[in-house]
């Protein structure tokens, strides 16, 4: 189960002089780490040639996996497929 922080309750938590926290504000500061890193690679994903509006598509909030090993990542993105003349084609078989 997630629970999810307000950017209000971590920025409560990241002022916290409280050394109970000190694990909490580490986690904080390496999820927005990530976040930043992910927004750009997102970004970059979102400038490729292959993308075709309407075929391939990349969201501003989407999956990115990335590992240390590799110098690159995959970026999920959504592939268009047109049903028409399949048996899934909508306007011939309403």
């Amino acid at each position: 189960m997630y629970t999810f922080l307000t950017d209000d309750d971590q920025a409560t938590i990241m002022l916290s002089a409280d050394p109970e926290l000190a694990g909490l504000q580490e986690r904080i500061m390496n999820g927005l780490t990530r976040k930043e890193r992910n927004d750009v690679i997102v970004a970059l994903a979102q400038e490729d040639d292959r993308l075709d509006d309407g075929v391939l598509e990349v969201d501003d909030e989407t999956g990115v996996s990335e590992d240390d090993e590799t110098n690159g990542a995959y970026v999920m993105a959504w592939l268009w497929v047109d049903f028409e003349r399949t048996e899934l084609d909508k306007e011939a078989n309403p």
